[in-house]
């Protein structure tokens, strides 16, 4: 592996590795270096460290044989097949799917199939709703629960490329109901969250929001769902509640620093400044945040905040308080589950 170039934020995941390699090596089971490994290509990531990640996810996929358990070569191939997809490198991906499955049992199988079909959104959101009604058949009468619940999310995500919010907002409640990780939970209830807010529904797309906003071990998924929270409260027009969930996301950045994935946040939690009508205040969050997060390694972050800043002009002042009359019958059942996970508490103050 090409030797890493920089020191910082990826030591602890370094040092890890060097305490499991004596045993991994003893017992001639490299798959237990996995975990570390994972956790240092999403480290990498997150601060557009892309060929480093490259590197590490490749480099593990060349190692992974026969002996291997199926869970951790599966994972592998999944995790590097979403790499892949984060560097605009979606026919490497495909071709990477492929020749996982020739090695995969038949659950294993269906995951890469249920990965393979993501490829195609959201440009072929018809094509994937196909293919995803299909494997959903599959899954259940094969009662994979775990495919099942993949499924359902793909499909909701599908839906929602289309603008069939309704729709999404019932397959993906389904996959909430079928997760038995948080991270999948998590997972599905940001889109339900998402499909909630595009129809208008955003005290109910708030409660949906939060929930993983606090928990998800995600950084992609703990920061979007902040930033669909704040969205919505600065929409709703709760100013009190927006500016303690925009300090805890200011708390999380200084303490659990994710450059990469904390910049829609940013975007956010400005445009809801410039709602409430502090826009100076809005234009002085912007240029801190580029600043402190292009010190972090995230060379990206301040041109997308300076473009952030020239648009705040077109931001409405004033709120945009239009909220659905009423949900859709075929919602209520979505809408109830959604109710009892409570509105928004006030975030805690440790992240």
């Amino acid at each position: 592996m090409r030797e890493l170039e920089h020191e910082g934020f990826e030591v602890p995941y370094l040092l890890s590795l060097i305490d499991e390699l004596p045993l991994a090596f003893e017992t001639k089971e490299p798959w237990r270096l996995w975990t570390s490994l994972c956790c240092l290509s999403i480290n990498l990531q997150d601060r557009e460290r892309w060929e480093e990640a490259s590197d590490v996810l490749e480099t593990t996929w060349h190692l992974v044989d026969a002996d291997w358990p199926e869970g951790e070569s599966l994972d592998v191939a999944l995790r590097l097949g979403e790499h892949y997809v984060l560097i605009d490198r979606s026919a490497d991906a495909a071709r990477l799917y492929r020749a996982a499955a020739r090695r995969a049992g038949a659950g294993g199988r269906r995951a890469l199939r249920v990965a393979q079909t993501a490829l195609l959104l959201p440009g072929e959101a018809q094509r994937a709703e196909g293919r995803y009604r299909r494997l959903l058949r599959e899954a259940a009468a094969a009662r994979d629960r775990c495919a099942e619940t993949d499924v359902e999310l793909g499909l909701a995500r599908a839906l929602l490329a289309q603008g069939r919010a309704t729709e999404a907002a019932s397959h993906a409640w389904r996959a909430h109901q079928l997760a038995e990780h948080p991270v999948n939970a998590g997972d599905a209830l940001l889109t339900v969250a998402a499909a909630l807010e595009s129809l208008g529904a955003l005290r109910l797309a708030g409660q949906a929001y939060w929930s993983p906003s606090l928990g998800h071990p995600r950084p992609t998924v703990r920061w979007r769902a902040l930033a669909g929270l704040v969205r919505v409260l600065s929409g709703m027009g709760d100013r009190m509640s927006f500016e303690r969930w925009r300090r805890f996301g200011e708390r999380l950045g200084g303490d659990m620093p994710s450059p990469t994935f904390e910049v829609e946040f940013v975007v956010e939690a400005a445009r809801g400044l410039t709602r409430f009508g502090f826009s100076e205040a809005a234009r002085r969050f912007l240029a801190s945040a580029a600043g402190r997060l292009d010190d972090l390694g995230c060379a990206s972050a301040a041109p997308r905040l300076l473009k952030a800043e020239q648009e705040l002009g077109a931001v409405a002042a004033g709120l945009n308080l239009v909220e659905a009359k009423q949900l859709p019958p075929a919602l209520e059942t979505v809408a109830d589950g959604v109710a009892r996970l409570g509105d928004p508490p006030s975030p805690p103050d440790t992240p």
